[in-house]
């Protein structure tokens, strides 16, 4: 039998070669362990991008060191703009567009599982308090349903080794970096999800625009350079006509042309949501029916960004903005009054969102103001604009006249009675159809203006300079010099001064310098008898006949 000694020498011998396997192997197990995920999926239940219910982006910010978040999600039955005071995002379809651009995206290759190379691949989290203001911080995409839950959730970094079309990712609870190939689709920009065409109107609607052009000076409180004109048409074919032209001007057709595609194309650059009171004014409508500190508020609200109540009688108020106004009439009934306040410079979420304590709320000293203005350099020229619309239905037109009754007329044939009697009941049908759309155009014409009234009266918007510009215009740009018609100068032109000239020439050069030639001579004479046969026909003047020998 073995001794006991020798048997616990064999097992501590066995024992030791075990450990010394199992601490050489262990890294490769390990290493083998975390290249398991290569090639399948970060989110594999995630494949439908139409049940994402809100987005949210959250990028570093390098001036304060902290991050930005933007949010789209849908707030009471709409998409909406958390960062921008709910304002309505034009969310479903870019949305879904965004979530098909990070959805099946798979671990193409292990770029690192160490945490020291968040800051070389640029996907530290941005969220993450221990990672504010360092270098080398991602961008942060997470999706959610509508319940609230993560449907995804990644860390975007810089490009990777592979090319454009490649990334470094990062599941912000995971040490792993991973090449990927992805292009994600991805905007935090105000102006990327909100309705382009902020007005809603076509161009062939247009029919009138009338431009009250002034400033006012609200430290001397008064108007200045006060001008009102207009252009108008009688329908969408119909030429632009400028009010009062004179003889020798004409439309600048390139002038009207910009206008009408900025008011139809008109874009945001930021918005600002109204204090309840002033959004509840509805344009003024119902300041006559606040208490009087309820108006003073609603006062100094608006003169926060450049619009001025003034009291026009004991109940009735009007306003006056910072730089004029402008009024759009379309065939449908709906009148638009674009009103123009002060000036905004600025970039990013300062136009976009405003700043926290750009409420408005302050009566600020304009002289103050100003200085700032003034001061201040850098960013984008922009300007706050408020939007309100009317009705008025003598835009929609007349009503369709009403044909006559059919009578028969005894004195007219069977088969020429019946040929009446059709085309009675055809204009009378016609009439009843053009009736029909014109009741049809009126009624639509005052819901589209309720809607948009809704839709304008919560808030202030902020447009850019440049459609600023294209929309004040004065007077001057709308008209030029009429052009003098082709067919009348070219008349003038030669009258005058060619054929005078080419019929003297011949007969002084064939007068004075050669009588004598022959040749000469008969060419005038063949031309004689045409000018003699008039003479000869008077039969007063024998004095020719004489002269011929």
């Amino acid at each position: 039998m073995m001794s006991e000694a020798k048997k616990s020498g064999i097992f501590a011998g066995v024992a030791a070669v075990l450990v010394l396997l199992a601490v050489v192997s262990a890294p490769r197990a390990r290493e083998a362990a975390v290249f398991v995920p290569q090639g399948t999926e970060f989110y594999p239940a995630f494949k439908d991008p139409l049940k994402v219910a809100a987005l949210e982006v959250i990028e570093p910010d390098e001036l304060s060191g902290g991050f930005k978040p933007f949010r789209v999600q849908v707030v009471d039955g709409q998409w909406s703009i958390p960062s921008h005071s709910n304002y309505p995002a034009d969310g479903k379809d870019r949305l879904a567009k965004t979530a098909a651009s990070v959805m099946d995206l798979k671990k193409d290759r292990l770029a690192s599982d160490n945490p020291k190379d968040y800051e070389e691949f640029g996907v530290g989290d941005p969220q993450d308090q221990n990672e504010q203001g360092k270098k080398g911080r991602g961008k942060r995409v997470k999706l959610f349903d509508a319940a609230g839950a993560i449907l995804a959730d990644y860390i975007f970094g810089k490009e990777t080794k592979e090319g454009a079309e490649y990334r470094y990712v990062r599941v912000p609870d995971q040490k792993q970096t991973w090449a990927v190939k992805v292009k994600p689709d991805i905007s935090v920009k105000f102006e990327d999800w909100v309705e382009t065409d902020l007005l809603k109107v076509g161009t062939a609607s247009l029919r009138k625009v009338l431009i009250d052009k002034y400033s006012f000076d609200s430290v001397e409180q008064k108007i200045l350079g006060k001008a009102v004109y207009s252009a108008a048409r009688e329908d969408s074919a119909a030429p632009w006509k400028v009010s009062d032209a004179k003889d020798t001007e004409e439309t600048n057709t390139e002038t009207m042309t910009s206008i009408t595609s900025t008011l139809t194309g008109l874009k945001l650059t930021g918005v600002r949501r109204k204090p309840d009171l002033v959004a509840q004014a509805n344009d003024l409508r119902n300041l006559g029916k606040l208490p009087r500190e309820a108006l003073i508020a609603v006062a100094r609200a608006l003169s926060g960004k450049g619009f001025f109540v003034f009291s026009e009688d004991k109940n009735r108020y009007g306003m006056i903005s910072s730089e004029g106004e402008m009024q759009v009439s379309c065939d449908d009934g709906v009148i638009y009054t674009l009103r123009f306040g002060d000036v905004l410079i600025g970039s990013g979420d300062e136009i976009s969102a405003g700043l926290p304590d750009d409420g408005g709320k302050d009566n600020k000293d304009p002289k103050k103001d100003e200085k700032k203005k003034d001061e201040k350099k850098g960013g984008s020229e922009n300007r706050y604009l408020m939007v309100s619309v009317a009705y008025d239905e003598s835009l929609v037109g007349p009503a369709p006249v009403e044909p006559k009754a059919y009578v028969a007329d005894p004195a007219k044939k069977p088969e020429e009675q019946k040929a009446d009697e059709e085309k009675a009941k055809h204009d009378k049908e016609d009439y009843e159809s053009k009736k029909k759309d014109w009741e049809k155009k009126k009624t639509d014409g005052k819901k589209r203006a309720a809607d948009l009234s809704t839709r304008f009266a919560p808030w202030y918007y902020v447009i850019s300079a440049d459609a600023f510009s294209k929309l004040r215009v004065e007077r001057s740009s709308l008209v030029k010099a009429k052009e003098t018609p082709k067919d009348e100068k070219k008349p003038e032109d030669k009258k005058p001064v060619e054929p005078p000239k080419d019929e003297k020439k011949p007969d002084a050069s064939k007068n004075d310098k050669k009588p004598e030639p022959s040749k000469d001579v008969k060419k005038p004479e063949d031309k004689k008898p045409e000018e003699k046969k008039p003479d000869e026909k008077k039969s007063d003047s024998p004095k020719p006949d004489e002269k011929k020998p």
